[in-house]
């Protein structure tokens, strides 16, 4: 029992339901005043737009209104177009419903959402005027009016209710990531396992993502802070950098390999920096710009240390592994120092920092697959439709289009799109007898929120949960709401109430179906695609100079996610795909230092072949290496090595994308 009160009351998700409910009355109510066509539209877009942060709500309600009206425009022209050839209709408005589910699936946050509505809003306003073209703007206004209204009173609800993250909020959370990948790498010098080693910094990934979104949506309520976004968003890029580089620094300082001064140095001061870091980040009151000065000292002695490096004996070999050791833990030292001195932007009054524009990975193969998908499916049930002349034919493709944009981009679409569909499925044994067994037996809007305010508040605690069940509860609000479809007045038709449901259901049945048989998702084949894509790009910047290296190392860092996530069923082969991965783009990463420092080396020519034969690269690269480690050029010859050393590791990565 004590379980069951403990999932049904969370205190996190307390303000989320009672502000939603709040304006979904608030929402419903004045939909009737305003005597509305299907008023409780209104409280759908209230559950749709309604989200655990305010600007996360702002944001998903601009690009709601905005994809809105993009679709009820497409709609117009689909009905002036096609309003006498029912096939071409169904095949064009297909198409746009694959172009907007193609799109979405190339934009990020609430951006992509408002793609997905421009799709099924042009569903819900054309496929209803079908039969009667006359009635397109009647039907394109009625449809803007209550999504306005919804949109409106959700944001104004929030607005008023919630003081949002802010600066402050993103101060906290930038402290935390600090100190958990200061943790992480501090215990990875320690001699944290690989498999821990693989799970935490998944973790601390995640959390990026989550920093990510909370800096899109914090530009969204503070106009003024989203001037400078980029600062944090390169600060966080640069954490995920000290994350792809930890690995072969705990290799090069492993207590394991044999003790040399210039080693042991670089060991006992990374670890005394990052201890101080995690003391100084544990504070609430955590200084950025002091904790800097405490990575920027270190640096500076491991500078000292590998300027003075040379070779000890006539063979350079172990001075070769001391300064790899050495200039690997200068980079994450700089790395630190870099997200420490960006973070320090969010303090009020902090000083600005130069921060380029990050760019965003677009996998064009996802987004085809699902254009495809969609348009095969809406082609499908239009054509099975026009063909079996069924009344309710017409809500079946009008449901088909959110399912199969909105599956689409979820992580695990094949089991999001089934659990979409049962949650669509509960929602019908619900919503029948509330709506032809309760609602006749009670008048009055008071009665009417005491009926379906608790099972929404119900469904609301559970949608805040992650992964599939939240995906359940989704699926049951937005139907559950359509098919009881409060209206003022109530008109009860149990025939007509089974036919809607029996579209509903069927809708969302198709939906699963494109998903599962139609064109189902392929993890695998994603994840070979994201590893070429990772190839193609480190063997670029073996060849070609790079003009911003964060940005170029950042898209490989999303392809990364997506790769870890692509492979998350498979626990075998995934850690070693990922650090295949990461080795390859570390091999990039050094050979933009050595071009940035001798574009005219002439050993560049041979590196730069390594797609083909990277044995022979890493052998040209470790000679050059070698020639260079008792020059002053300790640094260049610490990259070459790297690299050397490197695509010994990673050579059938580079030579065909495989593990």
């Amino acid at each position: 029992m004590k379980a069951w009160l403990a999932a049904l009351r969370p205190p996190e998700a307390t303000g989320f339901v009672l502000r939603t409910l709040f304006a979904f009355m608030l929402a419903l109510r004045i939909a009737y005043g305003l005597e509305l066509d299907a008023p409780y539209s209104a409280g759908v877009t209230v559950f749709i737009v309604a989200a655990g942060a305010r600007g996360a709500v702002l944001s998903k309600s601009l690009y709601r209104f905005l994809g809105s009206l993009a679709g009820i425009l497409a709609s117009i022209a689909l009905i002036a177009a096609f309003a006498q050839a029912p096939l071409l209709f169904v095949l064009a408005l297909a198409l746009w419903l694959g172009l907007c589910s193609a799109a979405a699936s190339l934009l990020r946050y609430f951006r992509s959402y408002g793609m997905v509505l421009a799709g099924y809003t042009a569903t819900l306003v054309a496929v209803p005027a079908a039969a009667t073209p006359n009635r397109i703007f009647a039907i394109a206004t009625a449809r803007l009016a209550v999504v306005s209204l919804g949109v409106g009173i959700t944001a104004l609800v929030f607005l008023l209710t919630d003081r949002g993250l802010g600066a402050k909020g993103l101060r906290l959370a930038a402290r935390n990531l600090l100190r958990d990948t200061s943790r992480f790498l501090r215990d990875a010098l320690n001699g944290l396992t690989d498999a821990e080693l693989t799970r935490r910094r998944a973790a601390i990934a995640a959390n990026l993502l989550v920093f990510d979104q909370s800096i899109e949506f914090t530009s969204v309520e503070d106009a003024t802070f989203g001037l400078r976004a980029q600062e944090p968003r390169t600060a966080a890029a640069l954490l995920f950098a000290v994350l792809t580089g930890a690995r072969r620094l705990a290799t090069l300082l492993a207590p394991s390999h044999q003790p040399t001064p210039s080693r042991e140095f670089a060991r006992e001061t990374m670890q005394a920096a990052l201890g101080a870091l995690c003391q100084g980040l544990g504070s609430t009151a955590a200084d950025f710009p002091a904790l800097a000065r405490i990575c920027v000292d270190a640096r500076q002695a491991l500078a000292a240390m590998l300027d003075r490096a040379a070779p000890a004996t006539p063979e350079p070999v172990p001075a070769l592994s001391d300064l790899s050791a050495l200039a690997a833990s200068e980079t994450l030292l700089d790395e630190l120092t870099g997200a420490l001195t960006h973070f320090a932007s969010l303090a009020e009054g902090g000083a600005r920092t130069r921060a380029e524009a990050l760019p965003v990975y677009a996998n064009w193969v996802t987004a085809l697959r699902n254009g495809l998908r969609t348009f095969l499916a809406a082609s499908l049930a239009g054509v099975f439709w026009i063909m079996s002349q069924w009344p309710q034919g017409g809500t079946a493709l009008a449901i088909l289009g959110p399912i199969t944009g909105l599956m689409a981009l979820t992580e695990s679409a094949s089991a999001a799109s089934l659990a979409f569909f049962q949650g669509a499925l509960f929602s019908t044994l619900v919503a029948l007898p509330v709506r032809e067994a309760v609602l006749p037996q009670i008048t009055g809007f008071p009665l009417l929120m005491a009926v379906l305010l608790p099972i929404m508040a119900v469904a609301l605690i559970y949608s805040r949960r992650p992964g599939l069940t939240g995906t359940r509860a989704n699926g049951f609000l937005i139907f559950f709401l359509t098919q009881v479809a409060p209206a003022n007045p109530m008109r009860f038709d149990l025939a007509g109430a089974l036919n809607t449901s029996l579209a509903l259901v069927a809708g969302g049945f198709a939906g699963m179906l494109a998903f599962r048989v139609l064109v189902p998702p392929d993890p695998a084949a994603e994840a070979r695609v994201l590893m070429r894509s990772i190839r193609r790009a480190v063997l670029h910047a073996l060849r070609t100079p790079i003009a911003h290296e964060l940005a170029w190392e950042h898209l490989q860092h999303q392809k990364l996610v997506r790769l870890s996530l692509r492979l998350a069923a498979n626990p075998v082969i995934r850690p070693l795909a990922i650090n295949r991965a990461i080795t390859a783009v570390l091999i990039g990463r050094f050979a933009q230092q050595i071009r940035a420092t001798s574009p005219n080396l002439p050993v560049l020519a041979a590196i730069a072949e390594a797609g083909h034969s990277p044995l022979a690269a890493a052998t040209a690269a470790h000679d050059a290496a070698l020639g260079l480690a008792a020059s002053p050029t300790t640094r260049l010859a610490a990259a070459l090595n790297g690299i050397a050393d490197l695509l010994d590791e990673t050579a059938p990565f580079l030579t065909r994308a495989s593990l």
